[in-house]
């Protein structure tokens, strides 16, 4: 037995009105008025929400295309990707990932890389709370239990690699930057926190990636300090880290 909520939603995400017979054949409408034109203004209002919300969750990336452009970039990906969930916040997270295989986003380099800062920013945002460690809790710790330690990672942190400056675009824009030209042009690792009630992006040269998706994977220090960067040296990168916020106060060994 077929169910009528069924056939609607699947007829809302539908190429066409022409495409919703099975939902159209459950609808009612008023005397002179057509079930498929009453049908058509939930499917515009559906396309509208969901472009509205990848509007919402990219400002960035929109403001480096041109609202027009972003909005053909989001009808696109709300044809192909319908939503898997019921909350619209959740809507959007594979979006980086569409425009890396979508060739015209292609022509503006980074911004795959900078919508993947911008969906690193919403999810932790809204990720959980959690005590975020501090430098002075190692203060007491020997050499030899500091190469040891495993750190947990904060609910909220996020490591974005990207060969563009993905977050110092994100920065510049979000912090009202006018649109002059980067000084410098040059591969990043970006460190997406939020310790307290504000999410922060920070920006590390992408020499420092390895390190820090290892420390983030729970490897010991020593083994993720084998492949660290000779500058800046382990240690004081791993000091920046506490003081971003990126562990929680749970340490292992």
């Amino acid at each position: 037995m077929r169910e009528p909520w069924r056939d609607f939603s699947r007829a809302l995400a539908a190429e066409a009105a022409t495409d919703a017979a099975a939902a159209l054949a459950h609808l009612s409408a008023p005397r002179g008025v057509r079930a498929a034109d009453r049908f058509e203004v939930h499917r515009r209002n559906r396309r509208h929400a969901l472009v509205a919300a990848l509007v919402a969750r990219h400002p960035v990336s929109e403001a480096l295309v041109g609202e027009d452009f972003f909005k053909a970039l989001a009808a696109e990906y709300v044809r192909r990707e319908p939503p898997r969930s019921a909350a619209l916040l959740e809507y959007g997270a594979g979006f980086a990932t569409f425009l890396d295989g979508f060739e015209p986003a292609r022509t503006v380099s980074c911004l795959a890389d900078v919508a993947r800062v911008e969906n690193a920013w919403h999810e932790a945002y809204h990720s959980r709370e959690a005590r975020p460690l501090v430098l002075g809790s190692l203060s007491a710790s020997a050499p030899e239990e500091l190469l040891a330690l495993r750190f947990e990672t904060h609910p909220a942190t996020r490591l974005v690699s990207s060969p563009h400056p993905a977050g110092t675009l994100w920065n510049a824009h979000r912090l009202g930057a006018t649109a002059a030209p980067l000084a410098r042009y040059d591969a990043e690792c970006v460190i997406v926190v939020r310790p307290q009630a504000e999410v922060h992006v920070h920006v590390l040269p992408i020499g420092a990636s390895a390190f820090v998706e290892s420390l983030l994977a729970g490897t010991p220090f020593e083994t993720a300090a084998a492949i660290a960067p000779p500058d800046p040296d382990p240690v004081a990168l791993l000091a920046r880290l506490i003081d971003m916020g990126a562990f929680t106060e749970h340490l292992s060994c």
